[in-house]
């Protein structure tokens, strides 16, 4: 096994960056060999998804009934009134 110091070396030599060309650091180099082993892939773990919440059935209905009782109220107010996102109200 080569050493993540012999790595960037390698890879100045090969890449002719220098002494102190800019290589990965160390901590990538890990990151990259450990996703490696995990995933078989280098590249970065994709997030796993967190289910979508506001996107309840309760919480689609809230908003239009809401809307009608006060049409006239802006959207940061029915927003915080019904506890969701400005970005939900208006989408």
């Amino acid at each position: 096994m080569i050493s993540l110091v012999s790595a960037q070396r390698e890879l100045r030599r090969f890449f002719s960056l220098g002494r102190h060309g800019q290589v990965p650091s160390k901590h990538a180099m890990k990151t990259w060999i450990k996703n490696f082993e995990e995933t078989g892939s280098a590249l970065k773990k994709k997030p796993t998804e967190r289910p979508r919440s506001a996107r309840a059935p309760q919480n689609i209905e809230a908003v239009p009934v809401s809307v009608l009782r006060s049409p006239r109220r802006s959207v940061r107010k029915l927003a915080a009134a019904v506890r969701l996102s400005r970005e939900f109200v208006r989408g």
